[in-house]
C-alpha cells in the first residue's frame, strides 16, 4: 500500500491480500488447464528432450563454423528458444507470476529464457553469446528435480565445494609462488 507521504507502507494484512490474490490466480480455469499441460508427463518429458538436444546442437558448433551445418544450428536455435519460451508461458500460467519467480528452480529457468531472448535480439555476435552456456545447466536441474538421489548428490558436492574455500585460497597462493620462483629460476 502506499502511504500519505507517497512512500510505500507495509500493512500487517498486505501479506493475506498477496495469498488471496495467489489463490484467485490458482483457482482459475485457465490456470487449471496450464497446470494441467505443465504437470502432465508428456510435457515434461518434450522439455526435457528439447534441453538435451539444445546441449546436442551447441555441442556441434566450433570453430571456424562448417558453412553447411550453420543454417542447421540456427534453426534448430531458433526452434528451441521457441520451445523454452512456450515452456515460459505455460510454467507462468500454471504457477501465477510470483510462483513463477519466487521458486529458484523456475527464476533459473526464467532468467535463462530471457537471456536468450536478449541474445537472439541482439544478433548472434552479441555479447551475451557466452552466456548461452548457462542453458547447459538447465539438465543438471532438471535431472536433479526428476531424481532425488541425483539431487541430494548435487547438494552434497556443493557443501563439500563450499567447504574447500579455504584450501582453494592456499592452493591459489602456491600456484602463483611457484609461478613466480619458476619464472626467476628459468629466466632467460
Amino acid at each position: 500500500t502506499v502511504g500519505v507521504d507517497g512512500r510505500d507502507e507495509f500493512r500487517e494484512g498486505d501479506d493475506d491480500d498477496l495469498v488471496e490474490l495467489e489463490d484467485m490466480w490458482v483457482d482459475s480455469a485457465s490456470a487449471r488447464l496450464f497446470r494441467d499441460v505443465a504437470e502432465s508427463d508428456v510435457f515434461k518429458t518434450l522439455v526435457l528432450l528439447c534441453i538435451v538436444g539444445n546441449v546436442v546442437t551447441m555441442s556441434t558448433e566450433r570453430f571456424p563454423p562448417v558453412v553447411g551445418e550453420q543454417g542447421i544450428v540456427a534453426a534448430c536455435e531458433v526452434a528451441f528458444l521457441f520451445m523454452f519460451c512456450a515452456e515460459m508461458v505455460v510454467m507462468h500460467g500454471a504457477l501465477g507470476p510470483w510462483r513463477y519467480w519466487t521458486s529458484p528452480v523456475t527464476a533459473f529457468d526464467g532468467v535463462i529464457v530471457l537471456v536468450s531472448l536478449i541474445q537472439a535480439a541482439a544478433g548472434a555476435n552479441g555479447p551475451l553469446t557466452a552466456l548461452r552456456t548457462m542453458r547447459l545447466l538447465r539438465v543438471m536441474n532438471r535431472l536433479a528435480s526428476r531424481w532425488p538421489s541425483f539431487r541430494r548428490l548435487l547438494k552434497s558436492m556443493l557443501r563439500t565445494g563450499f567447504s574447500l574455500n579455504y584450501w582453494l585460497v592456499l592452493f591459489t597462493l602456491m600456484m602463483f609462488i611457484c609461478a613466480l620462483m619458476l619464472q626467476t629460476v628459468f629466466a632467460t
